[in-house]
């Protein structure tokens, strides 16, 4: 049973998730060919660090990764995502070069 709590309390992608899986709707996975996630509920930095609340071990469908092994080359998005983060992203050829400091 889905717990209507979870969209209330913010977690309307987790909830989602559950509706999905009820429903019994096929979700492809959006990982690239090296394992590395292309959609991130965190920001950039958090994401190559490894700053990862709890929540996301328990609910990630594929392995937290840290560091480059973190994001594809292909992301799609990032949460929390700050202005000058953005223009640094748009500036950057990709974000390797980002999280390396290294903007055009």
């Amino acid at each position: 049973m889905l717990k209507t709590s979870l969209f209330k309390d913010g977690y309307s992608d987790i909830a989602l998730g559950h509706c999905y899986n009820i429903s019994n709707v096929g979700l492809g996975n959006s990982i690239d060919s090296l394992d590395r996630k292309r959609f991130h509920p965190l920001n950039i930095d958090h994401s190559f660090y490894g700053i990862y609340p709890n929540w996301m071990y328990g609910n990630s469908k594929n392995k937290v990764q840290k560091g480059f092994e973190c994001c594809s080359l292909e992301s799609i998005s990032f949460h929390y995502v700050h202005p000058e983060d953005v223009l640094k992203m748009a500036r950057s050829q990709n974000y390797l070069d980002f999280i390396n400091g290294r903007f055009s």
